[in-house]
């Protein structure tokens, strides 16, 4: 069995050490980690706890699990590997780093869609000397 615990459920207020301290009931933690939102620099809610031993982590999970931590009922599972994650398409932003020209109204389209839309007409026009490009999805 694995040594490293999911922890979710509990409060965003919570910290690393909080998380660490409520696991040291049941043995020694090895490491504590929450996880960050990266726009908000907000905690997610959830984050891991490697215990020492996986006797430690079963213990853990079966005496743990189900408490509460600052108001909220933990959510306590054996952690999983991280999976393969499929390749994401680059934003907008990137493209436009990546190349000189500015992506297209119906490339910027696409890419907010998700390649879910598919753009089938697409004119170009000028007014007042400014460049506008206007699509129409389905």
């Amino acid at each position: 069995m694995n040594n490293k615990l999911y922890v979710g459920n509990f409060p965003w207020a919570t910290n690393e050490d909080e998380l660490g301290q409520f696991f040291t009931q049941v043995g020694e933690v090895e490491k504590a980690e929450i996880i960050m939102d990266k726009g908000s620099n907000r905690s997610k809610g959830f984050g891991f706890v490697t215990m020492k031993t996986a006797e430690e982590a079963e213990t853990a999970l079966k005496t743990l699990g189900g408490q509460e931590l600052g108001g909220r009922v933990l959510t306590i599972r054996i952690a999983r590997p991280q999976g393969e994650r499929p390749e994401k398409r680059p934003s907008i932003r990137q493209a436009q780093r990546q190349s000189n020209d500015p992506p297209s109204l119906s490339q910027q389209i696409e890419d907010f869609c998700l390649g879910d839309c598919i753009v089938n007409e697409s004119i170009d026009f000028t007014v007042a000397g400014k460049g506008f490009n206007l699509a129409r999805t389905s």
